[in-house]
């Protein structure tokens, strides 16, 4: 059986110590902690009005040759010259809106080629690639379209739905993330899954056997609140691998 990746996202680390200003809870200790408790690699997204993460947050992780940094970043001119500044092991190209909360959806197609510009960047710098996408045929035409070597599946609308007790809902959102994972595998990408994931959902997604790597943060974080952080992380590996 295929072991599975963890990313374990810190932005609500940041979230937390931005609250109350000053320097703690610090966004790179975490990041040191959760890889040496064994997680796979570190996701951060800097967003345009910095929100979670800084600038000053990313450059401590990407200096760092112990932690593998996974840049969510949206197609924007800035981003494309931070991403050529860090040069991450990866990175995931997110849509983004400033009035958003938090991630609302996959990314859609658009006619100004600043995705295929980002990819092209990433794929000169030696980045892994990949793009943040609904479940569906779509986004993976479009990943492999532009030359990304992986698609990360919006989770959001299934744990919604299993949260909310929608079950019929939840049953239809995990069928069309199935034949998604199925149809981007056979395109030749590597396949992710992330947003809204819990330890719960998280064993869900094992039961999709081409999903090889999952983003994890919020969900981790509020565990980590009320248990620890080493409790939190050991029990998302748990679900996880």
């Amino acid at each position: 059986m295929t072991k599975r990746r963890l990313s374990v996202n810190i932005d609500h680390v940041a979230t937390l110590r931005n609250a109350r200003g000053g320097l703690t809870p610090d966004p790179y200790e975490a990041a040191c902690r959760v890889v040496r408790l064994g997680a796979y690699s570190v996701t951060m997204h800097l967003r345009e009005d910095r929100r979670h993460v800084r600038d000053d947050d990313l450059a401590r992780v990407a200096d760092d040759p112990n932690i593998l940094l996974n840049f969510e970043m949206a197609a924007t001119v800035e981003m494309i010259g931070k991403l050529a500044d860090l040069k991450p092991h990866a990175a995931c190209l997110v849509p983004e809106q400033r009035a958003e909360r938090t991630t609302e959806r996959g990314l859609i197609a658009s006619g100004d080629g600043a995705l295929g510009e980002a990819v092209a960047e990433g794929n000169r710098l030696g980045v892994q690639m990949s793009l943040f996408v609904d479940a569906g045929r779509e986004g993976p035409d479009l990943a492999k379209r532009l030359g990304a070597e992986a698609v990360e599946f919006h989770t959001g609308p299934l744990c919604d739905a299993l949260a909310e007790c929608r079950f019929a809902d939840a049953q239809h959102h995990y069928d069309d993330l199935v034949m998604a994972c199925a149809y981007a595998s056979k395109l030749g990408l590597e396949v992710h899954a992330g947003h809204g994931l819990d330890a719960y959902s998280a064993r869900l997604m094992k039961k999709i056997p081409q999903i090889r790597e999952m983003s994890i943060g919020f969900a981790l974080m509020a565990d980590a609140m009320l248990y620890g952080l080493d409790h939190a992380v050991t029990r998302m590996l748990d679900a996880v691998a």
